[in-house]
């Protein structure tokens, strides 16, 4: 039981810390600065060059943390970018293209999602709670322990994506392509690792696509 309150203690402390950097008036200027560069499909990591731990973040595509809720990015380019814990709830982020983003924790509840594309994405415990998906590529995406409460995925293609602990209270699928959707439970942190019914967070891998074009099963480490 300490072990999992640490585990939580430590992502609320992370949250906490990237939330912050964004609140100065030199964080505000630079994020002004990155969200016209997407919305005009222009590069924009060179403005976060004095962003704290940007180091961390491969090629300083860092939004981790940022407040971008309600914002038009509507066919803006995310790929790669890390948006652990950032806010986008409410954004029209329509045809964004996700592919390789880091996107766990992220609150996208209430977004406009249609046709964005999140193929092959690691979205543990995102928010996703009342967002349109309709036809959005998820193919191979992780979504597992999401909050896809009352989401919209009508049309979606979500072939071999994993649902594992997903809260899925009134979402909608009609006409989504479920192919090797894995659906069930995700183990407690602190149940034993010997039982063999169900995978932890930690434990869920992203599956690669085969020559042959077909998606492999998922398997822990």
């Amino acid at each position: 039981m300490n072990k999992t309150k640490d585990i939580y203690q430590e992502i609320e402390e992370d949250r906490i810390w990237l939330t912050s950097r964004w609140q100065s008036d030199k964080g505000q200027d630079m994020l002004a600065n990155v969200i016209a560069a997407l919305q005009s499909r222009q590069p924009w990591a060179h403005f976060l060059s004095e962003l704290p731990d940007i180091e961390e973040v491969f090629a300083g595509w860092d939004l981790r943390g940022a407040p971008l809720a309600g914002i038009n990015f509507a066919g803006a380019d995310f790929k790669e970018v890390d948006l652990y814990f950032t806010d986008l709830s409410g954004a029209n982020l329509e045809l964004c293209d996700f592919r390789g983003a880091e996107v766990g924790y992220a609150n996208f509840s209430d977004a406009n999602l249609v046709g964005a594309n999140f193929e092959g994405c690691f979205m543990a415990r995102i928010n996703l709670s009342k967002a349109n998906l309709s036809n959005a590529g998820l193919m191979r995406a992780v979504l597992a322990g999401g909050n896809l409460v009352e989401a919209n995925f009508s049309g979606a293609d979500l072939t071999g994506a994993t649902l594992l602990g997903a809260k899925l209270e009134g979402t909608v699928f009609d006409g989504a392509i479920l192919q090797d959707v894995r659906w069930g439970e995700l183990a407690k942190e602190n149940s034993s690792p010997d039982t063999g019914e169900s995978e932890s967070l930690e434990d869920i891998q992203i599956p690669t696509t085969d020559t042959d074009g077909e998606s492999p099963e998922l398997t822990p480490e």
